[in-house]
């Protein structure tokens, strides 16, 4: 049962501007805003599009837009409330937007409104103006195909009344699409243009023909007569020149439907576009790593993601774990993947994969020729650590391994590249240890033998933010468990 409810603008304000309204994804970047909301933001329109929130707002508002996220996931509705932002005082109305008709949240919308020098605030806001549908959501997360514009526009009375239909469950009471967000701070001529009308506008100009247009849409020819009617009405000029055969575009027809034909083109591939980022088909991951050796699990993992996922953006970032961790802290990556199993008290972390661990010797060195290397037969060797990529742990587990066999194991840091470490043994400096992923290298002059009194192989982990909900960061992650686990089955 939906309760019909008329919606009003403030009493005091007979023609209000457009609202500051913008859409945050579930990352807090910015999917859209309203020209109005830019200027607030001191910024050109394209300058805040696809940005962090954190380029324009404090942590404070970030952490609120988090905390918003959370609450919509809970099936609870929020409240307006007041906020600070740019020095001034604003009346925030948050809403949730939806993938398709589902539960999950891909979006949120905010709409401001100023009430720095108000006697009192807005207590109602028009969520119905631009004629956009208001009862349901039913083009987020899925293009407009024909059949869908054939429904959109046949004689359904939800298409042309201005109220707004609102659910008794308080997870409907809140469900507006992108578009009804954007619409709440429409042009005067909004609320009597349906977006029915203008597809049916198309379709006409398309055949040039009432009857051939209404055939193609399934709907009766009086309904789209009607409706365009009420249009040149509305704009006081007709667009079609009617003739017994059928119809001929005005000018200023033309010139109407040549520029609805682009934003019904540009909402097409809006709502495309964000129904791809809820499924995690299209986006940005950016991923932190030691290493990157072709052939390895991970090189595999990440390769077969971006076979998957072609539209995602993949980006890599390369340090120790500590380096990656802390950008990971910072908002700079999605994931990073690091040597060990670590439990870090603000951030989530799992065990995808592991790799026995090996020694790598110059092809000279006395012990090539065994089938496997303990760690008494390494007594008095000097070994060389990187201080970059797995240098960190790999130095640790030295000193762990040779704790009480001799005093000082001799242990040499360098700030070099893998190659050039490599290079380094291969010419006799000393030896190494490492991942066996490190085996696919082949590198001249360098024998790679496995520990024989090694009691487990060493663990990767992948390490998030709990913050992070994205679709692309759950499908890498998913598919290297799925990766992960056909390498263990035999």
């Amino acid at each position: 049962m939906s309760k019909r409810v008329k919606t009003s603008s403030m009493t005091n304000q007979a023609d209000p501007s457009p609202l500051p309204i913008c859409v945050l994804d579930r990352e807090t970047r910015y999917l859209a805003a309203s020209p109005s909301y830019a200027k607030l933001c001191g910024a050109p329109l394209h300058a805040v599009a696809g940005k962090s929130m954190l380029d324009f707002c404090s942590p404070e508002l970030v952490a609120n837009a988090r905390r918003d996220f959370s609450a919509f996931d809970a099936g609870k509705s929020i409240q307006k409330h007041k906020i600070t932002f740019r020095g001034r005082d604003f009346l925030v109305s948050v809403n949730p937007v939806y993938e398709n008709m589902g539960e999950a949240v891909v979006a949120i919308s905010v709409a401001l409104t100023d009430v720095s020098n108000a006697r009192k605030p807005e207590t109602t806001t028009n969520f119905g103006a631009g004629g956009f549908p208001s009862s349901n959501n039913e083009w987020v997360g899925k293009g407009i195909d024909a059949d869908e514009r054939s429904r959109l526009a046949d004689g359904d009375e939800s298409a042309k009344r201005s109220e707004t239909s609102i659910s008794q469950n308080p997870r409907e009471q809140n469900r507006i699409s992108i578009q009804e967000s954007f619409a709440r701070g429409g042009s005067p001529l909004g609320s009597r243009i349906t977006l029915t009308a203008l597809i049916q506008t198309l379709a006409v100009a398309e055949y040039l023909n009432f009857r051939h247009a209404a055939n193609a849409l399934g709907v009766s020819q009086s309904s789209i007569s009607e409706r365009i009617k009420a249009l040149e009405d509305t704009f006081g000029i007709p667009l079609f020149e009617r003739h017994a055969r059928g119809v001929k575009l005005t000018d200023a027809g033309r010139c109407f439907v040549e520029r609805v034909a682009i934003s019904v083109a540009q909402l097409d591939h809006a709502v495309k576009t964000i129904g791809m980022m809820a499924r995690g088909d299209r986006g940005r991951l950016r991923i932190g790593v030691h290493a990157l050796i072709p052939g390895s699990f991970l090189t595999e993992v990440i390769g077969q993601y971006h076979a998957q996922y072609p539209d995602v953006d993949v980006e890599i970032a390369e340090g120790t774990a500590s380096e990656v961790v802390s950008q990971l802290r910072a908002g700079r990556l999605d994931v990073a993947f690091v040597a060990g199993t670590p439990e870090y008290p603000d951030l989530h972390s799992t065990c995808i994969w592991t790799e026995p661990l090996v020694v790598a010797l110059p092809a000279n060195h006395p012990l090539v020729d065994r089938n496997g290397i303990t760690w008494a037969d390494l007594a008095g060797e000097a070994f060389l650590v990187r201080y970059g990529g797995t240098g960190p742990q790999v130095h640790d587990h030295i000193l762990l391994r040779l704790a009480g066999r001799w005093l000082s194991p001799s242990i040499l840091r360098l700030a070099v590249e893998r190659g050039s470490l490599l290079s380094m043994i291969a010419q006799g400096y000393g030896v190494t240890i490492a991942g066996s992923a490190h085996t696919l290298i082949r590198p001249p002059g360098v024998v790679f033998l496995p520990f024989l009194d090694e009691p487990e192989p060493v663990p990767f982990s992948g390490v998030w933010s709990p913050h992070n909900r994205s679709a692309v960061l759950r499908n890498l992650l998913d598919l290297a468990n799925q990766m992960s686990r056909g390498a263990r089955t035999p």
